[in-house]
């Protein structure tokens, strides 16, 4: 199982208890499109977990690279509607930090 595997897996039980909490029965779709969201980047975070591994990168570093990231989310959870700017904001930044906290456990 790859690091991608792993942190897919880590990322998406933290989304899912995350998701059915706060948005009830949007959490599916927000849940897939995490999982698209970390599919789409896994060249980069491979990448990014290998140049920690090697001491390159520092896990400073490796967050603020995957908080880059966080723009396109953004974008998926207007298209779901429902959503007040100020929660976009909110929600967008909580998933990256789920996201940096679940690949740096997986890292160290």
């Amino acid at each position: 199982m790859s690091f991608n595997d792993d942190l897919i897996k880590a990322v998406l039980k933290e989304i899912k208890r995350y998701a059915k909490a706060k948005f009830k029965e949007k959490a599916p779709e927000l849940i897939n499109y995490i999982n698209t969201f970390l599919l789409n980047n896994t060249v980069d975070i491979d990448r990014w977990e290998q140049l920690v591994k090697e001491g390159k990168l520092t896990n400073e570093e490796f967050s603020w690279l995957l908080k880059s990231r966080r723009d396109s989310l953004e974008l998926k959870f207007l298209e779901m509607g429902g959503f007040y700017l100020v929660n976009v904001e909110q929600t967008r930044n909580e998933l990256i930090e789920l996201i940096i906290k679940s690949a740096l456990s997986l890292i160290l």
